[in-house]
């Protein structure tokens, strides 16, 4: 009969419990669940997690194998991932699962030394450490992604600011800055988490362009801009609103 370290299982069950769900979408989406969504993903992972104690269990009492119980480890991780968006807890998360990977390798290393674990086992304890840490290393890279995203929403958010009174202030070109409000928005789309997130930053830009087609549309009467500039602006406007309507 196999015998299964208890302090394996202890690990494999705390890790259970440390993960509270919040609602995620994947890594390149970043969307806010639908309550029901939410409520299916936590039922999945409890479904989950008692499997995974189940098929503890019976390796421990030699009635099932290891490779069931680290497929079962793998699906639990996948699905928590798949329930966080939060970039600390997910770090968290994959920590765990690799701490329970490596534990499960010393553990069957030394049952090996024992003629109790075979290398197949062995190795396919080492693939599964690896095939998580890659998705640590994947995590990560999410997360330097991310961040360089919200950098150049911040640098644009500034460079629409210098054009805009640069503008107000007798500049001649509104096409510049008709650009940058449109890559701002894109960019805070990106990053935007949910519908109501989504329509107020819609809704902000079209508060900005309204600004702005008053303002090319001053500056016209007044001789200081061009008939191209209103319909600029009053075209970009519209397109902002299309987009509110649309969301």
């Amino acid at each position: 009969m196999k015998i299964f370290p208890i302090c394996v299982i202890a690990i494999l069950l705390s890790a259970e419990t440390s993960t509270n769900v919040v609602g995620q979408q994947p890594i390149d989406s970043q969307r806010e669940d639908a309550p029901q969504l939410s409520d299916l993903r936590a039922k999945h992972i409890t479904a989950l997690s008692e499997l995974l104690q189940a098929r503890t269990k019976a390796y421990q009492r030699g009635e099932s194998t290891i490779a069931a119980v680290l497929d079962t480890n793998r699906q639990l991780l996948v699905a928590r991932l798949a329930a966080e968006s939060d970039a600390d807890a997910r770090a968290k998360i994959i920590a765990s699962s690799i701490g329970v990977a490596k534990d499960f390798q010393t553990s069957l290393e030394s049952k090996y030394r024992l003629r109790e674990a075979s290398v197949s086992d062995v190795l396919l304890c080492k693939a599964e450490r690896l095939e998580i840490e890659i998705v640590a290393a994947n995590e990560e890279s999410r997360h330097r992604i991310l961040k360089l995203h919200e950098e150049r929403r911040e640098i644009l958010r500034e460079l629409l600011q210098v054009q805009s009174k640069e503008y107000k202030n007798g500049g001649s070109e509104i096409e510049p800055l008709i650009q940058t409000q449109q890559q701002l928005l894109a960019a805070d789309l990106e990053l935007a988490i949910g519908k109501d997130s989504r329509t107020k930053l819609i809704n902000t830009q079209l508060e900005i362009a309204t600004d702005l087609k008053n303002i090319a549309e001053a500056k016209f009467k007044a001789g200081k801009a061009s008939v191209v500039d209103v319909l600029r602006s009053r075209a970009g406007r519209l397109r902002l609103a299309v987009a509110a309507a649309s969301e």
